[in-house]
């Protein structure tokens, strides 16, 4: 079995981090967990979206 372990911090030293680090070496052996890295993923906000979708997303 394979878990994906994702932390919505991306702080350092991050609390979140450390119980995920914590909580997949509690996993039995045959168990997969891999902390997923989102420091990648641009945040979304509502706020900021257009009336109109952008032009790179018309057909």
């Amino acid at each position: 079995m394979k878990i994906g372990l994702i932390v919505g911090s991306l702080r350092k030293e991050s609390w979140n981090k450390l119980v995920a680090l914590t909580a997949k070496e509690l996993f039995p052996e045959d168990v997969e967990a891999n902390i997923i890295d989102i420091s990648n993923v641009p945040l979304y906000n509502q706020d900021l979206d257009e009336d109109e979708p952008n032009e790179n997303f018309k057909k």
